[in-house]
C-alpha cells in the first residue's frame, strides 16, 4: 500500500532545514562551542 502522504522528500528537508537552524542557533549563543572550528551542521548531530 502506497502512502497518501506524497511529500516525503519535503519533510526529509524540513527537517535536515530545521536541526541546521539549530545547530546555527546552538552555535551563535554557546560561547564555548565558538572556539572550536566545528561545523555548526554538525553540531545538533554529535550532541
Amino acid at each position: 500500500m502506497q502512502s497518501p502522504f506524497v511529500f516525503d522528500g519535503m519533510v526529509a528537508f524540513g527537517w535536515l532545514s530545521f536541526m541546521i537552524l539549530a545547530g546555527v542557533l546552538l552555535k551563535s549563543n554557546v560561547h564555548v562551542l565558538q572556539r572550536f572550528l566545528f561545523p555548526s551542521c554538525l553540531m545538533i548531530c554529535t550532541a
